[in-house]
């Protein structure tokens, strides 16, 4: 089975980030606040699909973007760095970032079995 990657480059990430941080990871919010700062329609449409990518794979790419970008700014705990690590692909164009969504959800899995034991 081939595997599913998603490639962002930074303007993506960008979006996501600030959707993430800036407006409650809302798509709706940070729409309006495109239109309202008169972004241009390309920016709102790749937005829009970026939403339709994670909605089609089930992942939340807003905090992805937002934990990788954390990763690079900070001194992350080992755990969270060897995370990271183990979702994305190392991407020729240094801009881009390169996510697996399989990996992203085995670890997803990984997470919610845990919350589901600690529940029991």
């Amino acid at each position: 089975m081939a595997r599913i990657l998603v490639r962002l480059t930074r303007e993506d990430r960008w979006l996501l980030v600030r959707r993430y941080g800036f407006h409650g990871n809302s798509f709706a919010a940070l729409a309006k606040a495109l239109v309202r700062e008169g972004e241009g329609e390309e920016t709102i449409r790749r937005l829009r699909a970026l939403h339709r990518v994670e909605r089609r794979f089930g992942i939340d790419l807003g905090f992805l973007c937002h934990e990788h970008r954390r990763c690079r700014e900070r001194r992350p705990h080992p755990l969270e760095r060897l995370v990271m690590a183990y979702v994305t692909v190392p991407s020729a164009n240094d801009g881009d970032l390169i996510l697996d969504v399989d990996r992203i959800r085995e670890v997803i899995g990984l997470i919610r079995k845990g919350l589901e034991r600690e529940s029991a």
